[in-house]
């Protein structure tokens, strides 16, 4: 017996618009070709451009589970609230959740995680701490919706990585002012663009004015420091203080499971699961896996090889390697963090998600692994060059949205 327990009430998660917690903004389409972004056995309506808008994801989420077969073990609107080693065998689960205010508790063999990471905002320590005394207003980008409460507003986003540079890109020519505050804005006035450097109008240190927006008022600036307290004033790294209006922090996620015992999910400064194997597997309990850690990442595809894995670890146990060697994995990231060679925020960072995926998939013994080679070489080529046609300029046109792309043949 298969249980999917969906907290929201239609299928879609994240994807959905009308989910009350939703992180989508209304005028947010992929950064990614749905060409890249399919499962194996269903594509997007070819109609469609290559970069949808999320009720084209949320409408082929719906028709992939009902093409499949798999509303009838769908729970929607049924939230769950515990998940613990069975009380009176530990070899299973029990997980409990709440429908039309009913609770209900059931054990199983083995649970999947998949409650993503775009559920509970992160804001840098020191700077939630200076909230309280800020007299601007201030949300995280998983509240923003659209542009028009910003209207002659001088605003404030803080990153400039998916959704930093979209709301700075929606937010030109509706704010009055748009700075991007963000760790990676350049020394030299100098940023990458499809067509080669371009050069910016350096304004002071760490301080430019952006080329070929709309309004000519997007800037780019060195990190944000300090919420001077008892003003509307901001100071960044390079030293420069701002009077704004607002601040929209594009700061992240960080990972949460309220519904396991505390503790038992070992999580790192908030960007670590530090209790997983392989990227996927708990250490210590061979039927728990944590889906979707991972960042950044062609969402469907991904999932698609972890869940093969998973299901071929739990079939053939035998292919999993013994406790220590599990163990053995998590204590060498340890040890890379401890000597400062990795953060805990880059821990679930992959270098090359393909590679990943063709370990999981020679691991779980699947059947054609040279095909699945070359299609993986393919999206990665495809990837790559989706990624070179963006700007690394906060808040430009994304005029690469407007292109029709193909995978390479393989």
């Amino acid at each position: 017996t298969v249980r999917v327990l969906e907290a929201h009430c239609a299928v879609g998660g994240t994807w959905s618009l009308s989910r009350p917690d939703s992180a989508l903004y209304e005028g947010l389409r992929t950064n990614l070709p749905k060409e890249l972004m399919a499962f194996s056995t269903r594509q997007f309506d070819t109609s469609r451009p290559s970069f949808v808008r999320s009720a084209d994801v949320e409408s082929y989420l719906l028709n992939f589970a009902e093409s499949n077969g798999l509303m009838p073990v769908i729970n929607l609107s049924s939230p769950v609230t515990h998940v613990r080693p069975a009380p009176l065998d530990e070899r299973k689960w029990a997980v409990s959740w709440t429908h039309d205010g009913k609770s209900t508790t059931e054990e199983f063999d083995a649970v999947v995680v998949a409650n993503g990471h775009f559920n509970k905002p992160l804001v840098p320590g020191n700077l939630e701490n200076q909230l309280p005394r800020w007299n601007g207003t201030w949300m995280h980008s998983k509240a923003y919706r659209r542009p028009v409460p910003f209207a002659g507003q001088t605003v404030l986003v803080v990153g400039a990585k998916s959704s930093g540079a979209d709301i700075a890109r929606e937010l030109d020519g509706v704010a009055a002012e748009v700075h991007v505050a963000d760790t990676d804005c350049p020394l030299d006035p100098s940023c990458p663009t499809p067509s080669g450097p371009r050069e910016l109008q350096a304004l002071g240190d760490q301080y430019y004015r952006v080329p070929g927006t709309r309004s000519g008022k997007v800037f780019w600036r060195s990190a944000l420091s300090e919420l001077i307290p008892d003003s509307n004033a901001v100071r960044f790294k390079a030293g420069q203080t701002l009077e704004v209006d607002a601040i929209i922090f594009c700061t992240g996620y960080q990972f949460e499971f309220e519904f396991f015992p505390e503790g038992f999910i070992d999580v790192r400064d908030g960007k670590r699961v530090r209790s997983v194997y392989n990227e996927l597997l708990h250490p210590d309990y061979t039927t728990l896996f944590l889906a979707g850690l991972n960042q950044p990442i062609v969402p469907f595809p991904f999932f698609e090889i972890q869940a093969e894995w998973a299901a071929s670890m739990l079939l053939h146990p035998e292919l999993l390697p013994p406790s220590q060697v599990r163990w053995a994995q998590v204590e060498a990231l340890d040890s890379r963090i401890e000597q400062g060679q990795l953060r805990n925020e880059k821990a679930h960072v992959l270098d090359d998600q393909w590679e990943y995926l063709a370990q999981l998939a020679e691991q779980a013994q699947l059947p054609n692994l040279e095909a699945l080679g070359q299609k993986f070489g393919a999206h990665r080529q495809l990837y790559r060059y989706v990624g070179g046609r963006r700007s690394r300029c906060p808040g430009v046109p994304d005029t690469y949205r407007d292109d029709q792309v193909s995978l390479p043949e393989h």
